[in-house]
């Protein structure tokens, strides 16, 4: 949360874009959208970590 601080000090417009908790603290309804989306990176990330590249195309 503190990296996000950072960002929020710099344009209130993109940490109410970015967040997914109220000012107050509380959770907004992206919250559960922002957690679902996580896990599927999370996922993905753990195999494309392990993964070889074996050619780059144009």
């Amino acid at each position: 949360m503190a990296a996000f601080n950072r960002i929020s000090n710099y344009d209130g417009a993109i940490s109410d874009y970015l967040s997914s908790f109220n000012a107050d603290g509380t959770r907004d309804p992206h919250y559960d959208m922002a957690k679902a989306i996580n896990a599927d990176v999370k996922a993905i990330g753990d195999i494309l970590c392990k993964a070889e590249s074996v050619n780059v195309f144009p």
